[in-house]
């Protein structure tokens, strides 16, 4: 279940005005050319910046958000089509293979539950 701000399409819509310089992304980057990754399950990927940026550099993107509004604003940016959008949350998620598992700055948003027991979900 997405937070109720999330879902606002307003507030999704001027989400990334709001936080334009994403430096932080670059760790992340980082560590997806560190590991060789050609596929990445963006959890969390809110309005899609990072997965577009992965998919501008033709790495294979699974985009998993829970608000519809910001995958809405998601699907509008440069190299959205190729990207798969997921609609939904981690425990929902079917069987799936990826190199490499990126959640950029949404650790906080998950229960406890679901971290202890990341290793049999993925």
């Amino acid at each position: 279940m997405a937070d109720e701000t999330f879902e606002n399409p307003r507030l999704a819509y001027i989400y990334d005005p709001f936080d334009p310089d994403r430096f932080d992304l670059d760790a992340f980057e980082s560590m997806i050319n560190e590991f060789g990754a050609s596929s990445v399950l963006d959890i969390g990927c809110g309005t899609g910046t990072f997965a577009c940026c992965l998919a501008s550099k033709g790495i294979e993107v699974i985009g998993l958000e829970p608000a519809e509004s910001s995958l809405m604003v998601a699907k509008t940016k440069g190299w959205s089509d190729r990207v798969k959008w997921i609609h939904g949350n981690a425990l929902d998620l079917q069987e799936l293979k990826v190199d490499l598992v990126t959640m950029t700055g949404n650790l906080f948003w998950f229960p406890f539950l679901f971290i202890s027991n990341i290793n049999t979900i993925l």
